[in-house]
Parts: C-alpha cells; sequence; structure tokens
C-alpha cells in the first residue's frame, strides 16, 4: 500500500511538472502575421528515388515593431505576399504553423506525461483491491466488457468505410483514366538491420482541362517505372485519386478488430464471468 502511494505521488508531481512545461512553452508563443517573402521547392533524391520534397518559404513578421525574418518547411508553394497566422516563441526565437505545434513540445515531455498517466490509471484500478473483491471483480467485468465493445465498435466503423468505398467504384461518380507515373517517392523502414524499401508513384493526369499532380499512397515492393501508364480511379466532383488499397487495407483492419473482439468475448464468457 505504501508503494503503492508513493508511485502515485511520484506520477502526480511528473504530471504536473510536465504540464507546466508545455504551459511555459505556449506561455512563451504568441502570434504573429506572417508574409511571405519568397518560396522556394527543395527535391532531395537517394539513387534516382525521391525521398523527400517540401518548399523552403521565407516569410517576414512583425518582431516588437521591428521587421524579423524566418524560414518555414511548407508542404505547398505559397506566393509572394500571401499572409498566414504564426506563432513565434519569443525565448526560443522559433517560429512555425499551428498544424506544427506538437513537432515543438519535447518529446520527452510527450513520452514522460504519456507514461505517468498511464501509471496513475494503472495504479488506480490496482489500488481499488484493497477496497474489495467485489469491486473489483465488477470493476474488471465492466471492464472487459467495455473492451469487447470498443473493438466491436472500431471494426464495424471500418468495414462500412471499406464497402462504402468498394462500393463507390461501381457508382457514377468515379472515373476511370490513364495517368502517367511522373516519379517515385522511397521509403525505408525503420529497421536498420532488415531494411526494406517501399516506393510510392507520383501521378499526373488531366482533368477537365485542369493537370493534376497527386502522390498514391499506395505502396509498392518494387519501383514503379517512371513514364509509365497506370489506369487509376478518379472522384468525378473533387478530381482527387481514388485507392482501392485504402479500402482493402481498412477491410483487414476491421476484421482484425472483428477477431480481437471474438477474442474476448470468448476470454470473458469462459474464464471471467465463471469466477466471478
Amino acid at each position: 500500500m505504501i508503494i503503492s502511494t508513493i508511485i502515485q505521488a511520484v506520477c502526480f508531481i511528473t504530471i504536473i511538472l510536465e504540464l507546466l512545461d508545455i504551459y511555459k512553452f505556449l506561455n512563451g508563443c504568441r502570434k504573429v502575421r506572417c508574409t511571405v517573402v519568397s518560396s522556394k521547392k527543395i527535391v532531395k533524391r537517394k539513387d534516382g528515388f525521391l525521398i523527400d520534397e517540401y518548399f523552403r518559404t521565407r516569410v517576414s513578421f512583425q518582431n516588437n515593431k521591428e521587421t524579423a525574418k524566418a524560414v518555414l518547411r511548407t508542404s505547398t508553394f505559397c506566393p509572394n505576399g500571401q499572409q498566414f497566422d504564426c506563432y513565434y516563441h519569443t525565448e526560443k526565437h522559433i517560429i512555425f504553423r499551428r498544424r506544427d505545434l506538437r513537432k515543438n513540445i519535447k518529446s520527452s515531455t510527450l513520452i514522460l506525461l504519456s507514461v505517468s498517466i498511464l501509471f496513475v490509471v494503472l495504479n488506480s484500478v490496482f489500488s481499488l483491491a484493497v477496497i474489495g473483491r467485489l469491486i473489483l471483480d465488477n470493476i474488471i467485468n465492466i471492464f472487459a466488457w467495455g473492451l469487447t465493445a470498443v473493438f466491436f465498435i472500431v471494426g464495424t466503423s471500418l468495414i462500412v468505410y471499406a464497402v462504402y468505398a468498394i462500393r463507390s467504384y461501381k457508382d457514377k461518380d468515379v472515373a476511370k483514366i490513364t495517368a502517367v507515373v511522373e516519379d517515385v517517392i522511397m521509403k525505408t523502414s525503420r529497421d536498420n538491420e532488415n531494411r526494406q524499401y517501399f516506393y510510392y508513384p507520383i501521378y499526373s493526369y488531366k482533368y477537365n482541362g485542369i493537370q493534376h499532380t497527386v502522390r498514391s499512397k499506395t505502396k509498392y515492393s518494387a519501383p514503379p517505372k517512371k513514364g509509365s501508364n497506370k489506369t487509376v480511379f478518379l472522384n468525378k466532383r473533387k478530381g482527387s485519386l481514388v485507392e482501392f488499397s485504402e479500402a482493402g487495407k481498412s477491410l483487414a483492419e476491421g476484421i482484425c478488430f472483428y477477431l480481437i473482439a471474438a477474442c474476448f468475448i470468448a476470454v470473458n464468457w469462459f474464464l471471467i464471468t465463471p469466477i466471478l
């Protein structure tokens, strides 16, 4: 009981300290209005394959009544004179857009915060054992069946999405056209010992008089040939790419969640419930 209390206290102190660290970082940020000065496309290649592509966007903003300049990494081209809001940290002298806020918070802070919260939750559940076996048993039963319901709901959502996406291939809103493989992006696995390479084609096609260049979400173990033709499906209203791989992946994940839910039902029904 004493050890449990000490763990709980340490976790609470860690949570408070990490939240204060996040608050300190956010408190040091202020919103500024940035104006684009220039935007240059940066392309990095390895062995002839594209490994990184972004725009180095230079912006200017007002800092203490003085004009300051900074460089942002953006995924799209920003024309000169375009304005958007950013956040500037007055102590660290860094500038970032709202979507990049999480990247600028130390990963160690987020990890410690997550682990501490997990320990508090687990320790709280464990501490309930001293209140009485009946309460603990009920919590285990409710938790087990609740977890089963969560897996079942998630699995159902994924399967419904997959069925809807697959049926869209037969829908009138989907068009079949021929696209050209303009380039290929190469990605590597994180496993350094058994490193694997995956390739994502970049398709170029013209639809309704507008030229589109889109990166495919389907990965290939072998690189598609540049300049080759590929039959793709498009959303007629948006002109965006429709890929079967996403639907297939969603369907497979939904089935896996169903199987996990079935395992939980079996464990609950034949092991936990008879004991309780």
